[in-house]
């Protein structure tokens, strides 16, 4: 009776360290949390897209409602500067000069001057293009269309750069 008693003790013993070991292994310590980190590096990034690149051009005093859209992309925490790197006036021959030339920026700045004064830096900040970072581009020439010679292809190129700070 004893052998059975003893049988049975082991045979218990042996059934409650094979589930303790099984359901907590001693190199596994039991723990009811787990600590998950997600780390990723966002990489800078400075450039202008034209999304909507050509447009209708005025003649006068005033702009039409036609205009061409650039979006500006930076993710810095610093400014850009903006500007008219390059300006083509060549289908007007001789008949205009970059004074006569007038480009009104509308949405992540308000500016409205002459192509002489494009061809400098603009100064945009951070936080303005946090807020919109589209800039509507319209063009008109300063002088009265029938002044000009008959030409139906009359165009102004344009190429517009940011500089990320």
């Amino acid at each position: 009776m004893q052998n059975k008693k003893q049988t049975l003790v082991i045979a218990t013993a042996s059934l409650l360290t094979a589930l303790t070991v099984y359901a907590s292994p001693p190199d596994h310590p039991s723990s009811t949390t787990g600590d998950v980190t997600f780390s990723a590096k966002v990489e800078e990034q400075c450039g202008i897209e034209a999304t909507q690149p050509t447009a209708d051009l005025a003649f006068g005093d005033t702009y039409n409602q036609s205009n061409a859209t650039v979006k500006i992309i930076s993710n810095s925490s610093r400014h850009v500067k903006f500007k008219a790197s390059s300006i083509d006036l060549d289908s007007f021959g001789n008949q205009i000069e970059l004074q006569n030339v007038h480009f009104k920026a509308a949405g992540t700045i308000n500016v409205d001057q002459n192509a002489d004064e494009w061809l400098e830096d603009i100064t945009i900040e951070r936080e303005d293009i946090k807020e919109n970072n589209n800039i509507d581009l319209l063009a008109r020439v300063n002088i009265d269309e029938g002044d000009l010679d008959a030409n139906d292809n009359y165009e102004i190129k344009t190429t517009w750069t940011i500089e990320c700070h």
